[in-house]
């Protein structure tokens, strides 16, 4: 088998480079006084790719965003305010935009393309109508700012349309799948590290890491498994649906089975019923809305559907070979089945104790919305929560776990319905471009999977209200966002995976 088959050319520099990134936060995480200089390398590399190529103004967000979850991997303390690596990119990124004469670009962009301007100002919209109820209801700033500040981050928008070209499809395609497959691979190994309990690896010392630098989150779940939950492992989901479909539709290939096996591993080894009860419903909108084109070719599908079932066993085959090997770790589907059926646990369970508090609260202001910064008190048998330092369990917080009623809290049903018709007329419209244009939609086909695996997963893990959702969203308005007529067809697309 050759290995160039698995893993395309443009894909292998961008795992390499994001497995250097982890050994530098790493690095950074255990020796303090080395943080100081890699900002400074950092920022001077930055401002050079931007001013080199102001492509850069848009890879490198992206880069930075399916790799680093909440973007703290590496951050440097200045008198009590912590900078992250993700705001001192969108700090250079926004600098390097108004140095280059960007804005005036923009602008004759969007005023020349009303959808994705239409687009853009709704989200606009929502953003100013939660920050000024916010701010009228007399909360305290920094909870206002500290809830709000995610939506800032669609201030990338016009910068990235400034460096947006159609013929870099193919690079931020295999940025996208080297994102995840790096992802997916760091998750399998924390995985089979702290399932095993390897002494000469120092696994207390990668927890505090993984935790203080908010890479991820690491939960026993078992006698001796772990949860392996990273926010970006949600561009692992996306690449893993759109594998799935492309075996079916577009055929087998060495590669995009490697990555149907890699990513459902990960995704698996995450514990996280968001993403499944998402890939579930994304393949199911798939093929309700494009099952035609699969129905064509009916005599390959049912081989190709069991192939597909062949690579979800592998999945679970290789993640029970990482949990046993090589000391014997046990339990691994009595931990999946348990995290299927139980409604107990305390996740689920701190879920349900939120949402009657929670729908108080929105009754209260249900049409114009409370404003960012809104909170709610309910309690919780979390054991993380209720403790011997809060023996009731009482939580009072304005972040919730289920994304859609954290909108209508904060945006109303005005800003809900809004947001809402964004995603909405963003499918319709790359549903349109791709009955317009079948034959050389793949890229469409595979964002819009993407959108819509995100869209269902943020209805119990909020994502559309975090720069990670919101730069999916916005990459897909970037993609979709062109006219959608006879002159489409000459546009080129590349093969997705």
């Amino acid at each position: 088998m050759d290995v160039r088959n698995i893993i395309p050319k443009r894909v292998a520099p961008w795992i390499v480079v994001f497995f250097a990134a982890d050994i530098l936060s790493l690095a950074a995480y255990t020796i303090p006084s080395l943080r100081v200089l890699f900002f400074i390398i950092a920022a001077a590399s930055i401002l050079c790719l931007f001013f080199m190529d102001r492509r850069w103004l848009l890879f490198l967000p992206l880069a930075e965003l399916m790799w680093g979850s909440f973007g703290s991997s590496f951050s440097w303390d200045i008198g009590g305010f912590r900078l992250s690596m993700r705001m001192l990119i969108f700090i250079l990124a926004i600098g390097a935009w108004l140095g280059l004469s960007g804005v005036r670009s923009s602008i004759d962009l969007l005023r020349r393309n009303a959808f994705i301007s239409g687009l853009f100002v709704s989200l606009v919209f929502i953003t100013v109508w939660g920050f000024s109820i916010g701010l009228r209801a007399a909360r305290p700033l920094s909870d206002v700012f500290l809830d709000g500040n995610a939506y800032l981050y669609l201030a990338y928008f016009p910068v990235w349309l400034f460096a947006y070209r159609r013929e870099d499809l193919a690079f931020i395609r295999a940025l996208a799948v080297g994102a995840a497959i790096a992802t997916a691979l760091k998750t399998l190994i924390l995985f089979h590290l702290f399932a095993n309990a390897y002494e000469t690896w120092n696994i207390p010392y990668l927890y505090l890491w993984v935790r203080d630098t908010r890479i991820g989150e690491l939960t026993l779940v078992g006698e001796t498994l772990w949860r392996i939950f990273i926010q970006s492992q949600v561009f692992v989901g996306v690449v893993m649906v759109q594998s799935l479909l492309l075996l079916v539709w577009r055929g087998v290939s060495q590669r995009r089975l490697a990555a149907l096996i890699l990513c459902s591993a990960a995704i698996l080894a995450s514990f996280s019923r968001s993403y499944w009860l998402g890939a579930l419903a994304a393949v199911v909108l798939f093929f309700v809305f494009f099952g035609r084109q699969v129905i064509r070719n009916c005599g390959m599908a049912a081989k190709r559907v069991g192939i597909v079932m062949a690579g979800g066993v592998a999945a679970v085959l290789l993640l029970m070979l990482l949990a046993i090997l090589p000391y014997g770790g046990t339990g691994l589907s009595a931990s999946l089945s348990a995290r299927i059926t139980s409604v107990s646990e305390p996740a689920v369970s701190s879920r349900l104790q939120l949402l009657r508090p929670l729908m108080s609260a929105i009754r209260v202001h249900p049409i114009i919305g409370s404003g960012f910064g809104a909170s709610v008190s309910y309690r919780s048998d979390d054991p993380r929560t209720k403790n011997a330092l809060n023996p009731s369990g009482t939580v009072t917080t304005y972040a919730f776990e289920w994304g859609y009623l954290d909108q209508w809290l904060k945006l109303g049903l005005i800003g809900g319905v809004v947001y809402l018709g964004v995603l909405l007329g963003l499918l319709y419209r790359g549903w349109r471009m791709v009955r317009a244009n079948p034959g050389s939609s793949e890229i469409s086909v595979m964002l819009l999977t993407g959108l819509a695996f995100i869209m269902i997963v943020h209805s119990a893990s909020p994502y559309l209200n975090h720069p990670l959702g919101l730069g999916y969203l916005m990459l897909t308005m970037l993609v979709l966002g062109g006219k959608v007529n006879t002159d489409e067809k000459s546009n080129y697309q590349p093969r997705y995976l």
